[in-house]
């Protein structure tokens, strides 16, 4: 038997979560909000004002809200709200986070699904008495959803046909969200962008073979400079390697130029 958007939302007030009707797609590909197809977040934004203080785990309410747009899209706010904290990994975050996870250790087994689009969220318990703030691109590929953020969730719908879907055996009905690893908190808490000191790195001009170690060198000395961490500044450094390099370092070599950043900084 289908499991309609209201029959799914049902289940995760009765697991206690908040959620919250989102705009769906239509099936000419458009949003459902007034925007239509000039939308620019098609599907994924909320059909009403207020929805943060609004979302609710109350059934009544639940029903009332599906009962009137039964193809709304499913949000859960994070941060305080549900008790969630969301790393969204998209648009070459596979290569951020494994870079970081080689140098720091994996993440931990935690509530996990895959967006429409392919990327994944990563759901870990709110910490409190933390200050992280949503962020988009706070690294390369990696989104924050904290306090005021939401995520959408399972079984709602994306402009690409896909979707959204938990992970087998990591929804939120299979386990709790674990702890979030100290390293990442400490770079979710950064006020800067990890690509402060060179923003716009997709248009800036690449770096050709014969400067590339030069030119990493002294962003990674600007950077310690600035006081970004030392997981920043290896995020970064890979990032814009990635970005801009041609071709790019292999990642021994940034470790090289990562260290050589700190002695730079040192000798001043």
């Amino acid at each position: 038997m289908k499991v309609t958007m209201m029959d799914a939302a049902l289940k995760y007030a009765e697991a206690n979560i908040p959620v919250i009707p989102l705009h769906w797609i239509c099936e000419d590909g458009s949003c459902s909000c007034k925007k239509g197809q000039q939308c620019d977040s098609k599907g994924k934004h909320p059909l009403y004002t207020g929805w943060y203080k609004n979302s609710t785990a109350d059934m009544e309410q639940i029903k009332k809200w599906w009962t009137k747009t039964p193809n709304a899209n499913i949000g859960i706010p994070t941060g305080e709200k549900s008790g969630w904290l969301v790393l969204d990994v998209d648009d070459g975050g596979d290569e951020t986070l494994s870079a970081l996870e080689s140098t720091y250790g994996n993440l931990p087994d935690t509530v996990t699904a895959v967006t429409g689009r392919g990327g994944r969220h990563y759901i870990f318990k709110y910490p409190e008495g933390r200050s992280i703030p949503n962020k988009t691109k706070f690294a390369s590929g990696f989104d924050i959803r904290s306090n005021g953020g939401l995520i959408v969730v399972s079984p709602s719908v994306h402009i690409s046909g896909n979707r959204y879907e938990w992970i087998k055996d990591h929804s939120l009905f299979d386990r709790t969200p674990a702890e979030a690893p100290e390293w990442l908190l400490k770079l979710m808490e950064r006020v800067e962008v990890l690509l402060t000191p060179f923003e716009g790195s997709s248009i800036a001009a690449e770096i050709k073979e014969g400067s590339r170690n030069s030119t990493l060198t002294s962003l990674a000395g600007t950077m310690r400079v600035r006081g970004m961490t030392e997981e920043s500044i290896y995020a970064a450094l890979l990032a814009e390697n990635n970005a801009r390099c041609n071709p790019p370092l292999d990642e021994a070599e940034i470790k090289k130029i990562y260290s050589l950043g700190f002695q730079r900084v040192s000798s001043l």
